[in-house]
């Protein structure tokens, strides 16, 4: 495993991500391919969805609802694009 990885599984669970949760994976995984000015239901959920065998709509609901559930483990409240931005300036992607 990366060192960017590791960075970013540490930071996601002191967010309150659970492993078990597909939408986590994906979100880690947008992290490290965002950059920013990026759309992301025309460029980053079609990107996601293509490494992840899954569909643009199937991502957007995945990392949604990864989202809500660090929200309730007490992590910040954060939308999806947020969320993604938030945690490539916190592991200095």
């Amino acid at each position: 495993m990366e060192q960017i990885d590791r960075v970013l599984i540490q930071r996601m669970r002191e967010m309150g991500f659970e492993e078990r949760n597909r939408g986590t994976a994906m979100i880690r995984y947008a992290a490290k391919q965002y950059r920013p000015g990026m759309f992301l239901t025309k460029e980053l959920y079609p990107m996601v969805a293509v490494e992840f065998g899954s569909t643009p709509g199937r991502v957007e609901r995945n990392m949604r609802h990864a989202c809500t559930v660090a929200a309730e483990n007490g992590g910040p409240m954060l939308q999806v694009g947020e969320m993604v931005a938030r945690l490539k300036v916190d592991c200095d992607l």
